[in-house]
């Protein structure tokens, strides 16, 4: 019975291991996938903001950026 109570033991442990192996993995490739996420639509947005001054001649767009919200009719920093 010890025997038998030694080698589940040895098994939930291994298996506590691997459990924490793909977590680790899962983690890593979920920043990745969400960095690659942030990277994309900030490209598309400087694509799109190159874009505006094309269509509306005149437009004055430096101010604007990803970080930037409008708060009481006024463009500020989120931060």
């Amino acid at each position: 019975m010890k025997e038998k109570s030694t080698k589940l033991e040895e098994e939930m442990t291994k298996l506590k291991e691997k459990l924490v192996r793909k977590d680790e993995l899962f983690q890593q490739t979920k920043n990745e996938l969400t960095s690659d996420a942030i990277g994309a639509y900030a490209a598309g947005f400087e694509d799109a903001i190159t874009q505006v001054p094309c269509v509306h001649l005149g437009v004055y767009l430096s101010l604007t950026g990803l970080p930037k919200v409008i708060a009481d009719g006024k463009l500020v920093d989120t931060e």
